[in-house]
This record gives C-alpha cells, structure tokens and sequence, in this order.
C-alpha cells in the first residue's frame, strides 16, 4: 500500500517520532513505568509520546526528558548517545515545522473556498412543530464555541426531515460559507446505508473537490473535510443517521459550524442537544390536512376523520391530503370508506418496519396502472436517484410517459426531487414498493433494461471521455459534447457502480462485464480508485468464468491502471502480467503493448529497471512494426519518462515529441496532455526553458479543459520550475501555489513536497529567504515523514542555497554537506553537481576564493559529464568569480562561457553575468 493511501504528513512524523522513542526505551531496558516515576505526568504522558497521541506539538522539554534519561541509562560510548541524541531532536524539530506548517495552511485553505448550497427546498407551512422548532432554534443561539450538534430523533414519518430543513432555511443567513444537506440512508430499503468513506466523498464533492482528488482511505478524506471547514461558518444536516460513530468524521473541525442530525434511533452524541419529536396532536392533524387538500365546505368531523386514518404521522397526512385533493369532486365520506371505514384499519400506524404501510397503499390505489408499474420498479435499482432517461429505461417506457409518470408520483409526495431533475423516494415508500416489486416477475429484466441503458450510453461517451473528439449514436441526444457527457457519468457513477457490485452478488456476468466495461476509459482517468478495483476484479473474474478470455483481458487491464493510479505499484504489476498473458492468448497485439507499456510503468514506480526496460522497449518496437499502432503513443510516452529518469535526455525528448504526435494524430487528448507535460520535464531537466514552456502550456491548457486534477498539478509543478528560473517569479509562485494546493486535495505528499521546494527556491530568489527557509523545512519533514531520500536530499540542498541568501553560511554549509551525503548515496551525478555549486558560494560569501574553487570545479566536472547545460554554467560563473580574486587569468573566459550558455537557455542568471563581464 503507498504512502499516499494514508497521507497525513503530521500524523506520520508524530508516530514515526514515537516508534524511535519506544526504541530508544526499548535499548535503555526500560519499562513505561519505570520512565514514566522520573518523567511530569506520569505514564499517559510517555503512553501519549510513544503512541503519538495528541494535535498539538509535545513540548521540547519533555522530549529532552525523556531522551536524556533513556541515554543516561544505556551502555554505550558517548559518541553514539550524542549522535542518537541529536537525530532524535531533528525528528522532533521536523514534527513541530510541519505541525505549523499544516496549521497555517489549514488558517487560509478555509478563506478561498466558495459558498456551497445543497438544502433541499423548504415546506410552505410546517404544521404543529412550532414548540420544537422555538427550542431548537434557541439552543442553536445559544450554542457554545465547540462544534454544535442538534438532533431531532423520532419515529418513522414523524416528519424529522422536514423540521430539520426548515430550521436550516431559517438559520441559513447566520452562516455565511454555506449550507450543506445529506441523507445517510440508514433504513434506505435494500441498502446497507451510505457509509463514512461514501458520505465524506459526497461531502467533499459538494464541497467542490473533484472525485479523483479523494483520498481513498477514511483516514484521508476525514482530514480533507476538516481541513476544508476549520474556521468556516458553515451549516450542515446529516439526515437519518444511524449512530454517532457514523456521523463523528463527518463533523466540521472548529466551533463556527452547527450540525443538525435527523435519526429514527437515540444516537446520545456527547454534547449534543436533542430534539424528539412525537406524532401530531389532532388539531395539528387537522390544521394539516385542510391545509394541503384544501378543504373548505367539508366538516370538521369529515376533517377529523381523515386525520386519524394517518395516526398523527406528518408523513401519512401530507400523501392522504394531496390524495384528497387530486379528488376533489369525490364526496369525503366516500374517501372515508375508501381509506377502511370506520374502524380505519387500512391506516393504522404501529411501530416497526412498515409504520405507514396503509397510507402508502391507499396511494398507491389511485394511481393508473401504468404509473403503478413505474412505481415498483423504481424501487429496484440499487443507487439513490434516477433521472427521466434512466426511468424510462428501467420501464421501457417513451421518455414522455416516462416523465409525467414520475411528475405524478412527485405530486403524490410518492417521490422527492432533491435536485432539479433527480427523484428519489422516501426511505418508507421504497421499503413500500419493494414489497410490491418483491412479487413482480418483471424485476430482472427492468435491471437488464436499465444495465443496457447505462451501458450504452456510457459507451457512446468513451470515444469523447477517452479524451477523444466526439459523441457517437448516444441513447441521449443532450450528452453532445464532452462537458455534458462527463457531467451525466459523474452524476450516475455511483448508481452505476451500485448496479455493478449488484450484479457481481447475483451473478449476472454478461450484464457485469458489459456494463463495467463501457465505464472502463471514465473509471480509469476519475475513479474512484477503491471502489474501481473492486468492480474490475469481480469483471474479471467473472470473464473467467464465461470463459471470455478477451473480456477478461480488458477487466485486468483496467483492474491494472486502477492500481497504478492509487500507487499500488507492486500489486498493479500483478494485474498487467495477467492482462499481458491474456491479450497474447487471444492474438490482441494493440492490448499486448497497453499491457506491457503499463507494466513498464510500474516496474520503473518501484525500481526495477531491468524490466522495466525490457517491457517498455519491447511495447515500443511492437507498437512501431505491427497492427497495435492505436498504443503506439501510450507505449513511447512511458518509455520517454523512463529514458528521462536515467538522465538520457536527448532519447527522452525524442521518445515524448513522437509520442506526442502520435496521440495527437489519434485523437487522444489526455494521450497528448500527457506526452506534452513528460516532455515538457524532459526539456526543463535540460534546461531548454523556451521549449519546456511551451510544452508545459500546451498541456496545461488540455488538461484544465479535461478537468484533470492530477495532470493539471503535474503540469503547473513543472511550469512554475521552468517560470522560476527564467525569472518569471510572479507567474510561477502563482502556478506553484495552485499545484500545492492540488497535491494537498488529492493527497500526494511527495509532488506536494516537490512544488513546495521550488516555492522556496523561488522565495529565496526573490528577497523572501525567511518564507524560503520555512516552506523548505516543511518539504523535508514531509519528505522525511514519507522516506524519499531523493526529495530529502533536493530540498535540503535548495534549502542551503537559502540559508547562504540569509547570511547563515554555517547553516548552508551543515545541510549541503547531508545533501551531498545523500547524493553520494544514491549516485545522482545532477545532484552532487548541484550541492557542489551551491557549496562553492558559501565558501565564496565567506571569504575562501581557494575553497569555493575547488567545489566549483567538482561541480563542473559532474555537471559536464551528464550534459547539464544550467549546472556547467553556474560552475563556470563560480570558477571565474574565483578566478577574479585569485589572479587567475582564465577566470573572464569562465564568465563569457558562462554568459552563453545562460543565454541560450534562456536562464535568469544570464544578465548577472553579463553585466560583470562588462564592469571589468
């Protein structure tokens, strides 16, 4: 499982801290106990450090405590306690930068965010509450500074929901940044209920996140949430909850928002002030159903007797009253007798699953026949809402009949309209109508209607969403563009995928492998990644046992990009050997080279070069001689970033330009944004800035029209490298803040990190060293909390160039020497070239003309040998400013080298240079 699964760069560095502590106890051969009689506070607090336990940073003279017991108590040479001693300490001063790092993130992430809105709309009159609404309002007044929670509880159909909006509509103007709106679905019929990871997603993307930026644990998603409402005035209704473990992670973080929870169970969240609502009493009953049905000439007496059919349930009344009225020349004592007679029977209202059975039915009775039909099939599908076009599917029906069908159920309050357009039912009604549909035997073949409407429709949007150009023979003529077709595969992703994971339960394998695969091109680019890999695993298997070998291989391939999107490398090499295996068995040289590209790719994630190269030479060369060419530009784009990896640039570049052409020529614009940015890298990494600029907008641009968060942060990362050493300082702290801010959403901690350490790069280059100096150290806890020694080391040595910026030369000179140390390590040739040049100018600023030019000669040497035209010209600046103090007479032809080769690729640096040279 990767780092970014779980990110959380705070909570990492905390518990990596505790694991060191714990072992540095565990070498003293000390218990908890015996440290904790030595230490203030006992054993919860060397519990809480060792745990990691706590928000706030342990204060420094606990951990010096602790530390110098646990050494005072070992056996050991001084040396080695000294060296632990201070390691410890680092790992505790990288804690407490990236604690307030994340915090002042956190204090103006809050202030960008739009207003959201998302209440459904409110009821006109809301008949006999006006007691409870007096007491939940004044509570809310009254609230104190933490997050408050109201929650109104009650049975089924007492009209919880109702209160709640209403309430909410009130409060509305009180809280500024927005209103939010979401049904949990604990007693949605046939449905488990939305759990937390689902609930926090459709937060978020209310919230304006896109879904492929979710993270796919809870974990991730709980600390995007809080992340995004700390200290926003913002109003949230969870509706029918199940507990309060359910609805504790989808809290807002700070105390400026309120939470009202609807539940049929006593949930007794600490805290929280509750609200339990009881059937009406017989006036307000009365008061209800004269209101709605618009009685006039009718008795009292004829009133009261409606109303008790309903047992008080706001629910109940409100469809007997529309009933009534949608009757209006049908006497009422005739309704009566209709409704049970006297006895009432036919409404009694008893507690348990089927509390308003009777008033269903009676609803239910009035409808035509055909509109009963559409009633219980609606309640089949699996997902929470249906459109016009999916209902009409679901029957068979014209989209016309198909719409007034729905229009009437909607005015018999027998379906909700949540949003414009969607209808869902009542969690009671569809329990109702699943009854009903339970004996329909026409149940199956409504879900294989609607499977082939999804199906079909979701195919006629692949050639488009694929990033191709048009729409082709859609079952909706509206989806004819790309935006509004991948707005319809958004909104209907998670019926789909409700349908997919029901029909791998039932066992329906055609309908599974169809449906997922015309879902394959959206999934594969949007996830959700979780949820993907799940379907796609169940299609494959379900291939296999059709023996659709071919079929089989697409789920697999799918199954493997799924993996290697959430950086499951090791498990999505899995996945691209079988699909490899698979497409060779059935003679697809076009599926071969996708696989073995793909397999390429995540061999080279990992490390494993050998094959790495093996794969991706080998899907080139196919793609280029045989009938697979349609892979030809996916196969040399991974090749091109594994050639640029192993710093063969001018391979690199030659590889991502046909790459490039070829997605281009194909259609495919993701393929091309793709090749574009990896090209774009290729060029920066030669410092060829003109060019890499280019590249990198011209992906920007397709990736912002795809709306591609990932390849749009990928893209602006690169573009603000570039921007800044061109010295186009504006623009690229502003793209650079835009890819932090997107690594953040889409919890990638390492490219997070990377653009935060050309964000210091660049601060220091503009005078602003001290910002500099911060956001430096907050990249290398963050790259330290993940263990990427190539991040560590690049953000250390930029972070010495800052440190020389502030004056601080015994600073620079100490983390120069851990980057170089690192480098060493790893055999980066460009990074010891690059700490060797920023080495020299501290000695430089120190006054040792002698010692710098022995650096700069290293780094001209290093830098030479790899081709690196930036590095060679910083070394030859370096040589001649040396050369000016020494006497060395080769020093002004070290500048004017240095001069050229900054203006030919286009590097800021070059009218430094220039105007030395002409002050000689």
């Amino acid at each position: 499982m990767s780092h970014s699964d779980h990110y959380d760069p705070v909570r990492a560095a905390r518990v990596h801290l505790g694991q060191e502590l714990r072992r540095l106890r565990g070498d003293a051969g000390l218990t908890q106990r015996q440290l904790a009689g030595s230490i203030k506070g006992g054993g919860s607090t060397v519990s809480d450090l060792e745990r990691g336990a706590g928000s706030r940073t342990p204060a420094e003279g606990l951990v010096l405590n602790y530390i110098d017991i646990c050494l005072t108590a070992m056996d050991a040479p001084t040396g080695p306690r000294r060296a632990r001693r201070e390691a410890l300490l680092d790992e505790y001063r990288n804690l407490a930068r990236l604690i307030d790092y994340d915090r002042a993130n956190r204090r103006s992430a809050g202030r960008r965010l739009e207003v959201v809105e998302s209440l459904p709309r409110d009821v006109p009159v809301l008949y006999g509450r006006d007691a409870e609404k007096s007491r939940l309002l004044d509570a809310v007044r009254l609230r104190s500074g933490t997050v408050p929670i109201h929650l109104i509880e009650g049975m089924p159909g007492v009209g919880k929901t109702a209160l709640a909006v209403h309430a909410a509509h009130e409060l509305r103007r009180h809280f500024t940044d927005g209103a939010m709106f979401l049904s949990l679905d604990t007693h949605a019929p046939g449905q488990a209920g939305v759990s937390v990871g689902d609930a926090l997603a459709t937060l978020l993307i209310a919230d304006g996140v896109k879904p492929a930026a979710i993270a796919p644990t809870i974990e991730g998603r709980v600390a995007l949430w809080r992340h995004r409402t700390a200290r926003r005035r913002f109003l949230l209704v969870l509706d029918d909850a199940a507990s309060f473990e359910q609805i504790e992670p989808l809290l807002p973080a700070g105390g400026r928002a309120l939470v009202l929870v609807t539940s049929r169970r006593r949930l007794g969240a600490p805290g929280g002030v509750t609200v339990e609502l009881a059937p009406l009493g017989d006036r307000s009953a009365r008061e209800l159903i004269a209101g709605v049905a618009e009685l006039q000439a009718v008795a009292d007496a004829e009133i009261d007797a409606l109303a008790a059919r309903c047992g008080g349930l706001p629910l109940a009344l409100g469809i007997i009253a529309g009933w009534v009225r949608a009757h209006q020349t049908v006497p009422v004592d005739d309704m009566i007798s209709l409704l049970g007679g006297a006895g009432g029977q036919a409404l009694t209202v008893r507690h348990g699953s089927r509390t308003v059975a009777a008033a269903f039915e009676v609803s239910y009775a009035s409808l035509p026949a055909a509109v009963q039909r559409t009633f219980r099939l609606l309640s089949i599908p699996p997902g929470r809402g249906i459109d016009v076009h999916a209902a009409s599917a679901l029957t068979g029906a014209p989209t016309a009949d198909g719409r007034a069908h729905l229009e009437l159920l909607f005015e018999r309050h027998l379906l909700d309209e949540p949003a414009l357009g969607r209808y869902r039912m009542h969690d009671l009604v569809a329990e109702y109508a699943a009854d009903l549909a339970a004996t329909d035997p026409e149940s199956k073949a409504a879900l294989d209607r609607l499977s082939v409407y999804y199906e079909e429709t979701a195919a006629s949007t692949d050639t488009l969403i694929g990033a191709r150009r048009h729409v082709r023979n859609s079952p909706r003529p509206d989806l004819d563009d790309r935006r509004a077709a991948l707005a319809w595969l958004r909104t209907e992703r998670p019926n789909a995928l409700a349908l997919m994971r029901l029909q791998a339960a039932s066992g329906n394998h055609a309908a599974l492998i169809g449906l997922s695969g015309a879902f394959a091109s959206f999934l594969r680019q949007y996830g959700p990644w979780d949820q993907a890999a799940a379907v796609y695993r169940s299609a494959a298997q379900a291939a296999w046992s059709i023996g659709d070998r071919r079929r089989e291989a697409d789920a697999l391939f799918t199954l493997g990009a799924v993996q290697h999107a959430a950086d499951e490398y090791r498990s999505a090499a899995d996945t691209f050997t079988a699909a490899l295996s698979a497409y060779h068995d059935v003679s697809d040289p076009g599926g071969e080279v996708r696989a073995q590209a793909g397999l390429g790719a995540v061999l080279r994630r990992f490390g494993d070069t050998a094959a790495a190269d093996h794969h991706l030479t080998a899907a080139v060369q196919a793609a280029r001689s045989g009938p697979g060419r349609e892979a030809e530009g996916e196969a040399l784009t991974e090749l091109g970033l594994f050639r640029m990896m192993g710093d063969r640039y001018d391979e690199a570049i030659t590889l991502l330009a046909d790459a490039a052409s070829r997605q281009a020529e194909v259609g495919d614009s993701l393929g091309e944004a793709l090749a574009l940015r990896a090209l774009g890298n290729a060029y920066y990494l030669s410092d060829r800035y003109l060019e890499a600029h280019s590249s990198l907008t011209r992906a920007l641009a397709i990736f912002e029209d795809l709306e591609h968060p990932s390849g749009t942060a990928l893209a602006l990362l690169v573009l603000g490298g570039v921007q800044r050493l061109a010295g186009e300082y504006e623009d690229a702290e502003v793209a650079l803040n835009r890819a932090i801010t997107l690594f953040r959403e889409i919890s990638k901690p390492s490219s997070q990190a990377q653009a935060m350490s050309e964000l210091g790069a660049l601060l220091g280059s503009t005078n602003r060293a001290e910002e500099g100096d911060a956001v430096l150290r907050a990249a290398t806890a963050i790259y330290r909390a993940i263990d990427d020694r190539y991040g560590i080391a690049a953000a250390l040595n930029q972070l010495g160039e800052v440190l020389r910026q502030r004056g601080d030369l015994a600073g620079a000179e100490d983390v120069l020497r851990q980057a170089g140390d690192i480098y060493a390590e790893l055999d980066d040739r460009l990074g010891s070239a690059a700490v060797a040049n920023v080495e020299g100018s501290v000695f430089l600023d120190a006054g040792e003309p002698s010692r710098a030019q022995k650096r700069y000669e290293a780094g001209l040497i290093a830098a030479v040998g790899i081709g690196n035209p930036l590095e060679t010209a910083l070394a030859h600046e370096g040589l001649g400013r040396c050369g000016l103090l020494l006497g060395d007479p080769d020093s002004v032809e070290h500048l004017r080298t240095a001069a050229s080769i900054f203006t030919r690729i286009g590097a800021a640096e070059a009218r430094r240079v220039t105007e030395t040279l002409a002050s000689l």
